[in-house]
């Protein structure tokens, strides 16, 4: 039901170069955490939840 406005639930987390957009997806804040270690640049690291589905036509 969600789908059809354009709501999915993801429940992992998300780890996003903010310059290059790249993107790594994780089951815990633990690996997410490890992976970040030493990294250099904009990371974002972002909560399980709700995301918009891209391609959703407005």
């Amino acid at each position: 039901m969600l789908e059809r406005i354009g709501i999915s639930l993801d429940s992992r987390i998300n780890v996003v170069d903010l310059d290059s957009g790249e993107r790594h997806y994780f089951d815990n804040y633990t690996q997410a955490l490890e992976f970040m270690k030493g990294r250099r640049g904009r990371w974002y690291l972002t909560t399980p939840g709700v995301r918009g589905l891209a391609g959703l036509k407005r």
